[in-house]
């Protein structure tokens, strides 16, 4: 039975946010994958700057396997956890899968100079741009649901995951 939800996509789409809120409204614990990773290790552009990318994505996939197995949690990920299929493998398995998706324009507004992005550093703009063009195919195939928040609130995007889940079928 699929008890968890899931959040992917994007930074900047507002997963962190939206989920805070859907977990509140729906009375469930939550999980931020990437705030488990920094309470365990330290700040992810840290552990980036000392231990480089591959280092992360092991540690974020141990993570993931772990949070997954949970039941009836609102999870937030990384936007990264998707370049992983064990991690895809993993949250698909026990979890209803929620895209949040936004315009490239607008995640960059959103991020703004992305000082603790490691991803992003130097070139924001051209960056956003590059890792949303080659992680779409992956978010989407991963997706049970899509919801679009580019001219949002965050309110308003809980507002329609919450009907979103609710046509979808989900019950916890």
């Amino acid at each position: 039975m699929k008890q968890n939800i899931v959040f992917i996509g994007m930074m900047g789409t507002f997963k962190t946010a939206t989920a805070e809120r859907v977990a509140a409204a729906l009375r469930m614990p939550l999980v931020d994958t990437d705030a488990v990773f920094e309470q365990r290790f330290m700040p992810i552009d840290a552990y980036f700057a000392a231990h480089g990318e591959t280092a992360f994505r092991e540690e974020e996939s141990r993570i993931v396997a772990e949070v997954a197995a949970s039941g009836n949690t609102v999870i937030s990920c990384g936007g990264g956890a998707v370049l992983r299929r064990e991690n895809v493998d993993a949250l698909k398995t026990r979890g209803v899968v929620v895209l949040l998706t936004a315009s490239d324009e607008a995640i960059i507004a959103r991020v703004g100079k992305a000082e603790t992005r490691p991803l992003l550093k130097a070139d924001v703009e051209n960056n956003v741009r590059r890792i949303s063009a080659a992680r779409r195919g992956l978010y989407a195939a991963c997706a049970d649901i899509t919801v679009d928040n580019t001219d949002s609130t965050v309110d308003d995007c809980c507002a329609r995951v919450l009907a979103a889940l609710r046509e979808y079928g989900y019950n916890s």
